[in-house]
């Protein structure tokens, strides 16, 4: 399956119903999961390209709102592109981009899970700090409203 298939395929699976005691004929909206979705984190190994748009330096996450805007048009093609990029943008209103360089020289890739720290690019072990001290000490813990946090431990 192909990264993008999750996210269609969680649009596609996910239901809304009203609770048996909710007013109204109709129920909620998709965007009422959204809560319930963590913060959508891209993380990209290797960049290479620029973080530019007409010759305009972007920051990480203006590259990926940039990637998510929806193309014109009706076509089968365009549909299709966008598809994904709405399902991104509605289920996950809270989302962040981290980039990465290449950990290491070319040479040492093949063995890079026992290459010390101080053979690996000091520019990606920089990428790396921010995007652990982001992931351990600004993204919020799932939590179930009124409920409790959802920690992935058996009592």
């Amino acid at each position: 399956m192909q990264p993008h298939s999750y996210v269609l395929t969680l649009a596609e699976c996910v239901k809304l119903t009203k609770s048996p005691g909710e007013s109204g004929t109709q129920p909620p909206a998709a965007t009422g999961l959204a809560p319930f979705f963590p913060t959508f984190v891209w993380a990209v190994r290797d960049f290479t390209l620029q973080l530019e748009v007409d010759g305009q330096e972007l920051s990480e996450d203006e590259y990926l709102e940039n990637a998510l805007k929806l193309r014109g048009g009706s076509s089968p093609e365009a549909e299709h592109y966008n598809r994904l990029r709405e399902c991104i943008r509605q289920f996950f209103p809270e989302r962040r981009c981290f980039i990465f360089d290449q950990p290491a020289s070319k040479r040492d890739l093949p063995r890079l899970e026992e290459l010390p720290d101080d053979r690996m690019d000091s520019e990606f072990l920089q990428q790396l700090e921010k995007f652990c001290s982001y992931i351990w000490l600004s993204s919020p813990p799932k939590t179930i409203p009124s409920v409790c946090k959802v920690t992935g431990e058996s009592e």
